[in-house]
């Protein structure tokens, strides 16, 4: 089932009140960058930093009274620029190890540490703040943490950066460790405060009494601004009954009127009080404080949540299966009339919070954002991304009319399977054609999602009216529900696809010109940042990079391919060329000098002499300078998106393009790497390089073995390379060794590494990206084994699969390539019925700009991006592909068998 974040929002509305001006007035200098105010700079590479924690109520006075004593001492600090950083950083959205760092202050000795940090405390006594948990406490708001002031920053193999300290004790990764740990080897001036912090009462603990009598049994539900826990309620020995104990951690989510997480549970308790006995929601008992922090006690009520479904057309589903949503909808219909009557509006009406219990019946959970109609206190601004109306998200009154938004985006998930972030992207007018087409729903049906999805709040149905359809459609016959997605694999229905696929060819190729996120100052594509632990609906956090995966050169490949397909459009030579150049010049990126095929300088090869093999780009001695400098990166890494695969990959497309065998000897070395460092039993391990991967043995195509053997399976055929085809097949059969079936129709599935239980079912890691190497291994060597492994490993996914993330990566697209690929090495049509319906979806979840460029929310359910295997890219290249087969699956190697595919396909 697809997660989905809680859009945080504590503060509502964003406003962006700015601290800059009340630290300015003490006569500083203040600069600001992005989301931090910097005053002065410290030449200390690494010390004992202070962090002041604050809430928006009381950051200006805090800033206020912090100010002068810092310049008096003279030293060097950062500061939330506006309270909208503040409220993102106490609410975890910047990451868990930046809650309550308001205030960062660089000493200039360990001395100094000790007593800015008795004068700081001192000053801030009456001061509140979130805990910061990385650090030492040493005042009410006041912390410590040993750590980089102005580090050296490395990149690890896949290119994640990460800050390294360098000092008496070595050189070691800048590490936040939760909780507090006193750093080995460093003069640390808090010694005494260490040991009194290892005497403070700790988090609340599983297998121990909690509070007034609460045994608590496992956490539901970790969060760092307060986790949710299963209990037992031990108060009474005569009626110990199970509950769910959810916790508010001090500070946390602060608004601007000073309510924190604390003051949103004791809400909840009034809303319970209120609505008990009149709407099905569970009882509660006392709210409680321990150590600060708030707690309330709510009875567990046994069931599933409504959302815990695989997701799926609602027309593939059991006529039972289907009877059974319809009833359990209209249920929530009357719990939502019944809540409307009260008075009350939910608020965060999402797929964790409705319970559905054996019987049927359903009850309504997580009443903390619940608002009562006519209340004067304003409304707890947060809520579940994709399932908050307009009007809510702008901040307007609470209204019943919310619900119902909130209702109709719920439907649309449970009979569409598909996020209502990515059905809401769509243009409006079609709304109700585009509900009945993903979901296979009858008019009726989905024509009230469609009202209850409506911008306009008036023209949404009440939850009686809504409940009284629900119980119409209940008691239809269901012979009369039209079953789209049941269609039968026939050539026709696939031609009808493609028809269609291409006629919006040209609006996909102007889409990425156009309806992309583009920087402001160069032109080009903008990506989303790898990494980030901030919220993605912030344009900061997209950046410039290079690589085909995410960057610009996926897009000039992209933009090139359709240009061979005849499908081009205004601008777009104008535009390849500038991004290539924008790429020879080796502007400053997270990835520059990177050398593989997915991220890094093979993958920008490969881009560019597509571009030219396809005559946007003039060909000439340039090339074969960039070419053999690109094409020659380190080899220390096996793998297929950041190594020596790829990079051999990319060699051989290179050359196929150029019709250059020359760049064969590129791929030699990269096959010779690959031999030589392939384990005994057929296996490749990971070497130094990445923490959490070095020294462990990966299964999928991304980043394990089946990459591997592709690679090598068509280096030997082309090379007729004996060595090559023997450790070809000993990584096919260590891949076999490790297949998993799931299905009694024989579907295989793998782990992301041998002895883990977690299955991943995509192009990265999983089945699916495995298909692909056995396709390749049929095609280099006709071995029936080998096809009938790829045939079980398609078969991961239902037919009619629906998924959230439509991106080559980890989405559909991804599939729907992968199907293509089957069609054409087995000539099985069942594989290409599978890629058209694929792309039905995907043609049904566009956004078509007044300027006929259409663009999709990929990966990111907030900004379209043009990335290739991310992003909008990646998307367009699928469809692209179904209308032109001669294209090879994206990054990867056109056919060179001299034998043809088995089957009718072409």
């Amino acid at each position: 089932m697809t997660q989905f974040a809680t859009a945080r929002s504590a503060m509502g509305p964003r406003r962006g009140v700015s601290y800059v001006d009340i630290v300015r007035v003490h006569g500083l200098h203040v600069d600001p960058r992005g989301r931090w105010a910097v005053v002065g700079h410290s030449d200390r590479r690494h010390g004992w930093k202070l962090h002041l924690s604050s809430v928006p109520v009381e950051a200006e006075h805090l800033l206020s009274i912090v100010a002068p004593i810092l310049a008096a001492r003279r030293v060097s600090f950062k500061f939330a620029v506006n309270d909208d950083v503040l409220a993102l950083l106490n609410e975890g959205s910047l990451g868990p190890t930046q809650i309550g760092k308001f205030v960062t202050v660089y000493p200039i000795s360990d001395a100094q540490s000790r007593s800015l940090a008795e004068e700081l405390a001192a000053a801030t006594d009456d001061f509140e703040g979130p805990e910061v948990i990385t650090d030492l406490r040493l005042g009410r708001v006041v912390y410590t943490r040993y750590g980089g002031f102005s580090p050296n920053v490395e990149r690890d193999r896949l290119g994640h950066f990460f800050s390294v300290l360098q000092d008496e004790a070595g050189v070691r990764r800048d590490e936040r460790a939760v909780p507090f740990v006193a750093p080995r080897g460093v003069f640390n001036p808090f010694a005494d405060r260490v040991e009194e912090q290892q005497k403070a009462p700790s988090r609340p603990r599983t297998g121990k009494l909690f509070g007034p009598g609460y045994l608590l049994l496992e956490v539901i539900k970790p969060d760092v601004t307060g986790s949710v826990f299963l209990a037992l309620d031990m108060r009474d020995p005569a009626q110990v009954a199970p509950k769910v104990l959810k916790e508010a951690r001090a500070h946390c989510l602060s608004d601007r009127l000073g309510r924190d997480a604390r003051a949103r549970l004791r809400h909840q308790l009034e809303a319970h009080r209120a609505l008990a006995g009149r709407v099905p929601i569970p009882s509660a008992d006392a709210y409680f404080e321990v150590n600060g922090n708030g707690y309330l006690a709510l009875e567990h009520i046994e069931g599933t949540d409504i959302g815990a479904i695989q997701p799926r057309p609602f027309s593939t589903m059991p006529v039972a299966e289907q009877k059974q949503l319809l009833a359990r909808l209209a249920a929530l219909a009357a719990a939502l009339q019944a809540l409307h009557a009260a008075c009350y509006v939910h608020r965060d009406l999402a797929p964790g919070n409705v319970r559905v219990r054996a019987d049927g019946s359903v009850v309504l959970l997580d009443l903390e954002l619940a608002h009562a109609l006519g209340s004067r206190a304003p409304p707890f601004a947060q809520g579940t991304a994709g399932f908050m109306s307009p009007e809510q998200q702008a901040g307007l009154p609470a209204d019943c009319a919310q619900d119902i938004f909130s209702f109709g985006a719920l439907m649309a998930l449970l009979c569409t399977g598909i996020d209502p972030r990515r059905v809401l992207f769509a243009r409006e007018q079609q709304r109700r054609q585009q509900l009945g087409a993903l979901g296979g729903l009858a008019p009726n049906m989905a024509q009230l999602i469609a009202r209850c999805l409506a911008t306009d709040p008036t023209c949404r149905p009440s939850a009686a009216e809504a409940g009284a359809l629900l119980h119409a459609e209940l008691a239809a016959d269901a012979s009369s529900t039209p079953l789209i997605a049941k269609r039968r694999a026939t050539p026709t229905a696939i031609d009808a696809t493609r028809a269609r696929a291409g006629s919006c060819l040209p609006k996909l190729a102007r889409g990425l010109l156009q309806n992309v996120l583009l920087d402001e100052a160069t032109g080009l594509w903008l990506s989303p940042q790898s990494g980030v632990h901030e919220p993605k609906e912030l344009r900061s956090n997209y950046a410039l990079h290079r690589s085909a995966h995410r960057g610009v050169s996926g897009v000039i490949y992209v933009l090139a391919r359709f240009t061979k397909a005849g499908v081009t459009c205004r601008d777009v030579r104008d535009r390849i060329q500038h991004a290539t150049d924008w790429l020879l010049e080796h502007a400053a990126t997270p990835d520059d000098q990177m050398p593989g095929l997915h991220f890094g300088e093979a993958g920008v090869a490969l881009a560019i002499t597509e571009a030219v093999h396809n005559g946007l780009i003039e060909r000439g001695e340039w090339l074969d300078e960039y070419l053999s400098e690109a094409l020659q990166g380190p080899l220390d890494w096996p793998d297929m998106t950041h190594g020596a695969a790829g990079q051999g990959v990319a060699a051989l497309a290179c050359g196929d393009l150029l019709e250059d065998a020359r760049l064969s000897a590129h791929a030699r070395r990269c096959a010779h790497y690959l031999l030589a460092s392939q384990d005994a039993d057929g296996g490749w391990t990971l070497p130094e390089g990445v923490v959490g991967m070095m020294g462990n043995r990966y299964l999928g195509f991304a980043h394990g073995v089946a990459g591997v053997v592709y690679f090598l399976a068509e280096w030997a055929a082309r090379h007729h390379d004996a060595d090559a085809a023997w450790a070809a097949r000993r990584g096919a059969d260590w891949l076999m060794g490790h297949a998993q079936s799931t299905s009694p129709e024989g579907a295989l599935a793998w782990p992301t590494k041998p002895g883990e239980s977690e299955i991943w079912r995509w192009w990265c890691h999983g089945a699916p990206g495995i298909a692909l190497t056995f396709l390749k291994l049929f095609e280099t060597t006709r071995d029936v084994r080998y096809a009938e492994v790829a045939r079980n490993a398609l078969l991961a996914h239902p037919r009619d699969i629906r998924y959230s993330n439509l991106s080559q990566c980890h989405g559909l697209s991804g599939l729907g390539e992968i199907y293509v690929e089957a069609a054409r090495v087995l000539g099985e049509e069942v594989w290409l019925d599978r890629a058209a319906r694929i792309a039905d979806v995907m043609l049904e979840l566009t956004r078509e700009d007044e300027n006929g460029g259409i663009s999709w929310l990929v990966e990111d359910p907030f900004r379209a991006t043009a990335d290739l295997m991310l992003g909008c890219g990646g998307v367009a290249h699928f469809l692209l592909r179904l209308c032109h087969a001669d294209l090879s699956a994206p990054l990867l190697l056109a056919s060179k068998s001299l034998q043809e595919p088995v089957g009718a396909y072409a």
